[in-house]
Order: C-alpha cells, then sequence, then structure tokens
C-alpha cells in the first residue's frame, strides 16, 4: 500500500448516508473475482475532508448473512404480529370502538389499514349473514 501512496484504510459501514448514496447510485462498472466470490468498483468521491477513493466490496458471505439477517427480521415480526393477533382475535369487546381502540393499540402504524380491512370483513360478515 506504500507504492500505491495509500494513506490509510477504512471499513465504512452500509449505513453511513454517503455509502447507501453510492450505493443506490450503483456501478456499471463491477468487477469480479476469478472464483466468483468477490465483486467490487471504486469511485472517487469528494467530501467535506478531501477526496477519497472508495471501493465497495460485496461478497457471497456477505450478501448470505444479509439475507440471513432480514429472515430472521422477518419470521420474528411475523410472530409477533400473528401473537398480537391470536390475543385480539380472542378477546371480548364491549363495542366496535373498543375493538378498533384495541387494534390502534396493538398496530399503532397498521391501525388505519388494518380498521378498514375488517371494517369490511365485519360488513361482508353481517351481510352474508
Amino acid at each position: 500500500m506504500n507504492q500505491a501512496e495509500v494513506k490509510w484504510v477504512s471499513r465504512v459501514s452500509e449505513t453511513l448516508t454517503e455509502a447507501r448514496t453510492l450505493l443506490q447510485e450503483g456501478s456499471e462498472s463491477w468487477q469480479q473475482s476469478e472464483d466468483g466470490m468477490l465483486h467490487w468498483f471504486s469511485r472517487e468521491l469528494a467530501l467535506p475532508q478531501g477526496n477519497e477513493r472508495w471501493v465497495v466490496v460485496r461478497t457471497q458471505a456477505s450478501l448470505q448473512r444479509a439475507q440471513q439477517t432480514v429472515q430472521r427480521q422477518v419470521s420474528k415480526a411475523q410472530v409477533n404480529w400473528e401473537q398480537k393477533c391470536w390475543h385480539l382475535s380472542n378477546r371480548r369487546f364491549a363495542c366496535e370502538a373498543d375493538a378498533h381502540a384495541a387494534l390502534e393499540r396493538e398496530f399503532p402504524r397498521d391501525a388505519q389499514r388494518d380498521e378498514k380491512q375488517v371494517s369490511r370483513k365485519t360488513t361482508e360478515e353481517i351481510s352474508s349473514s
């Protein structure tokens, strides 16, 4: 590295704003190792602290780890969601407003969307009876 006049090397997390931007832009010039397990491209970046050359590296192992992490997160979220749904479905509510309030507490982000689906299902069940 001394011959290439590299002053320092550092790993940059993909969560860094500049790294995310660079990855979203992508590159037409991905290079590949002979065995196909390693891919990379480099870019010159003008950053506030000065110009830097970044080499973006992706390995098969890193992609597999990322996929496994996402799968674990999805599985955990699904189990959590199913448990909340089970508990809500086994509760008795005095009125529809209480049921909607419980739904809002358990699923604050999804409550409006779910409320529409629940209302639609309730209406369909009443119509079909």
